[in-house]
């Protein structure tokens, strides 16, 4: 088939209704699971072989026009008496999660909050957190959702980006909220006690008397009920702003519509269909799209008992992990790869586990195979679901079916109402991508464009960086350039082999562009010129750390010059990057190596650095970033004491 002949087929697709495009989806999961004879075309983007994991029913289905608060209501009048969120000795139902979601809504219309607002929410995983989000949702208000683990700096550009004139947060964010609000449009701040809903009367009591400078959450909750409605239902309407890494450092506000959650909400349960009551151990956080369409929005669809533990981190997860299980028996962890790595060390019976689910990076073939042998050890029958994603999709592009393909090494299949095409790489990175193009075909390894119903509305108020990764095809439809190389098999099975672009992905799953690190050393004048590389990590075999090397102008540099060079870039990249995007490592090195064709040979530089790296068997725990000179660990302490 030609490129000509391909164009006038999608064309002809495109014209169908609604009702026709579904019927012709059956016929495409008839094609594929052998029920109809004929010829597949040979590309996935037509062919669409994973429909034969879909059932009829899944393939008829629509999602429903409507606000992702009018999903969550129905969703709690549902599940009315069941326990929704369990937060340490506290248990809330559905009834009264609703409720108290209800009365949050009525707060914030009395106190001046309108549609249109947008509102920063700051805070980890507390019972606040959810009432608030499904509250400004109801009001038609954005949520604007910003990590309190960064520094102030990054708050005040999140806060300014969204245009944000009032915030919630956890009350540990109080200093750095203190700080900017001269530099913002703020106006008001509810802060919020992390002891206010722990269901003890000890502590909710302790938290009532703690100082506070802004107004407290229990003070900002009005008694008289205005029982608001819901905002009417407006098409592609913006709800919530999730923030991704930059290439230069500069923060990307993701637009999600209440399309994105519902679409996620039907494929979800579509996919992994759990049976209500069942305990979800909820340990991704709210400010990444994973934990909070995934973790929260999906699970809540589902019925399910949100184990909610708003202290998770990778760095506690070897300790805190056997401790909430062995507390808690739950029904289904998610997590990233390295999750599963800690959880075969647990020595008891697991047979209450009926599923995990893996995302934020690859998984590993052969740590799959353990994971799958292990869990069998251990008595229980869950499936290991596996999935790839990016903000931009509201967290989810593809997963594995329940009952379906499930291959080692894959990351499942597209979601029911998403479809895929693998373009031919670009040998030039300056070279733009035709979306007409010719895609290639079964098996072979290109650069991965999705389209779905999910998809991102942009990156707020950044057409230039919108106009880069979304393209519009011949035939009208968005498609989403990933960046990522992926291959599909003909049964529909995607797999991943890397990113196009160069980042670091670290333990915990999350992508650092390797750009932003090198944009903020090279901005120094002593600096010729920099790179930033992967550095394994000791303690799990997923997962790198950013390694930032640099070489200097000037050759004869004091010892004490470079040490303050180092610490200057460390300093600036605190103040400019969340702590996430950080680098681990800053070295100096005489010379980059170079290929033949004059580019930085990266496989030897990489091969050269983690060499001498794990010479020093540094314990990579026992600081947030190392300095090494001429093959020497530097004492970071010595630095700032002389500066």
């Amino acid at each position: 088939m030609t490129r000509e002949q391909l164009i006038e087929l999608r064309k002809k697709i495109s014209e169908l209704s609604e009702e026709d495009k579904k019927l012709r989806n059956l016929y495409l999961r008839g094609l594929a699971n052998g029920e109809i004879q004929g010829p597949p075309v040979g590309y996935p983007s037509i062919d669409m072989p994973w429909l034969a994991d879909y059932t009829e029913e899944d393939i008829m289905s629509d999602i429903k026009p409507r606000r992702m608060y009018e999903e969550f209501k129905e969703n709690c009048l549902k599940f009315s008496d069941l326990v929704a969120v369990e937060y340490f000795e506290n248990k809330i139902t559905y009834r009264e999660l609703l409720e108290n979601a209800d009365i949050v809504a009525d707060s914030l219309v009395k106190d001046g909050v309108k549609k249109g607002d947008r509102v920063t929410v700051s805070m980890p995983y507390l019972p606040e957190t959810i009432y608030t989000i499904y509250a400004l949702n109801k009001i038609g208000a954005v949520v604007n959702m910003v990590d309190p683990r960064i520094n102030s700096e990054l708050v005040t550009r999140y806060v300014n980006t969204a245009h944000s004139d009032y915030a919630i947060i956890i009350d540990k964010a109080e200093k750095k909220f203190e700080k900017i609000m001269s530099n913002t449009n703020l106006r008001k701040v509810i802060s919020v006690n992390p002891m206010n809903s722990m269901g003890n009367s000890v502590l909710r009591l302790a938290s009532r008397f703690k100082k506070s400078s802004f107004t407290k959450w229990n003070d900002f909750i009005t008694k008289e009920r205005i029982n608001i409605d819901s905002a009417h239902f407006v098409e592609n309407e913006l709800a919530v702003i999730e923030y991704t890494s930059g290439t230069s450092g500069e923060p990307k506000g993701v637009m999600l519509s209440n399309e994105s959650f519902n679409a996620l909400s039907l494929f979800q349960f579509q996919s992994c269909k759990m049976e209500p009551g069942k305990k979800f151990l909820l340990i991704m956080p709210p400010f990444i799209a994973y934990g909070l369409v995934i973790g929260m929005h999906n699970m809540l669809g589902q019925g399910q008992h949100l184990l909610m533990i708003p202290n998770f981190t990778l760095d506690k997860a070897p300790k805190m992990l056997p401790k909430l299980i062995d507390k808690h028996h739950p029904n289904c962890i998610m997590g990233v790869p390295n999750f599963l790595q800690i959880l075969m060390n647990y020595k008891k019976d697991l047979s209450f586990l009926d599923g995990i689910i893996i995302g934020g990076d690859h998984l590993e073939s052969q740590i799959e195979k353990d994971g799958r042998e292990f869990l069998a050890s251990r008595g229980s029958k869950a499936q290991i679901y596996k999935g790839w994603g990016m903000t931009e999709l509201a967290s989810c592009g593809s997963f594995t079916k329940m009952g379906g393909t499930n291959n080692i090494g894959s990351v499942g299949i597209p979601l029911s109402k998403n479809n895929i095409k693998i373009l031919p790489k670009k040998s030039d990175d300056s070279e733009d991508y035709n979306i007409d193009d010719m895609e290639l075909s079964y098996g072979e390894e290109g650069i991965l464009f999705m389209c779905s119903p999910a998809l991102t509305l942009g990156y707020y108020e950044n057409q230039k960086a919108t106009d880069r990764v979304i393209y519009t095809d011949g035939t009208g439809i968005k498609w989403m350039n990933t960046g990522d190389i992926f291959k599909v098999e003909q049964d529909g099975s995607m797999y991943f082999n890397r990113r196009e672009k160069r980042v670091v992905v670290r333990p915990d799953g999350h992508n650092i562009p390797t750009e932003q690190i090198e944009t903020i050393a090279s901005s120094f004048d002593e600096v010729a010129n920099s790179v930033v590389i992967g550095t394994p990590c000791d303690k799990y075999k997923h997962g790198e750390y950013a390694t930032v090397c640099v070489t200097l102008k000037d050759k004869n540099m004091t010892q004490k010059e470079m040490e303050q060079i180092l610490y200057n870039i460390e300093k600036m990249c605190k103040k400019e990057l969340q702590p996430r995007d950080r680098a681990k490592y800053f070295m100096i090195v005489e010379k980059l190596p170079y290929t033949m064709n004059a580019k930085v040979d990266y496989d030897k530089l990489v091969q050269e650095v983690n060499l001498k790296i794990k010479d020093m068997k540094i314990d990579e725990d026992s600081r947030d970033a190392f300095y090494i000179i001429d093959d020497s660990l530097i004492s970071k302490k010595r630095v700032r004491k002389r500066k």
